[in-house]
């Protein structure tokens, strides 16, 4: 993991502390609670919780009834949706590269106290 991702960790929950996260929604709200309590504690459940509030939004998006689910394309939303609910925070020069790693590293599990 680079030292920017460990930075946009650290800015995430400096934000939260200090009140400063925005959601535009309950489903945003969601998610940066799960964000939040995984970034903080590491809890697998926390984890769990954001990838599937996020697929939820995704499927809500872009799913038609009665068609199968594309996931390929639930996948892609998945990002998508994660990088916009941080997109609308302040966290400053935050590269979109920098967003996406921090997503692989939630969906891979990976530790962040390393």
């Amino acid at each position: 993991m680079t030292p920017n991702v460990r930075t946009l960790r650290q800015t995430i929950l400096r934000l939260d502390a200090e009140g400063k996260l925005r959601a535009s929604n309950s489903n945003d709200s969601e998610c940066l609670r799960y964000l939040v309590n995984y970034l903080s504690q590491e809890a697998d459940s926390d984890r769990m919780g954001l990838l599937k509030a996020l697929r939820n939004m995704a499927l809500n998006e872009r799913n038609v009834l009665g068609q199968p689910i594309d996931e390929p394309r639930i996948d892609t939303e998945n990002k998508n949706n994660f990088r916009a609910l941080l997109t609308a925070q302040p966290l400053g020069t935050a590269a979109k590269g920098d967003l996406d790693e921090l997503y692989e590293a939630i969906i891979k599990s990976e530790s962040f106290s390393a």
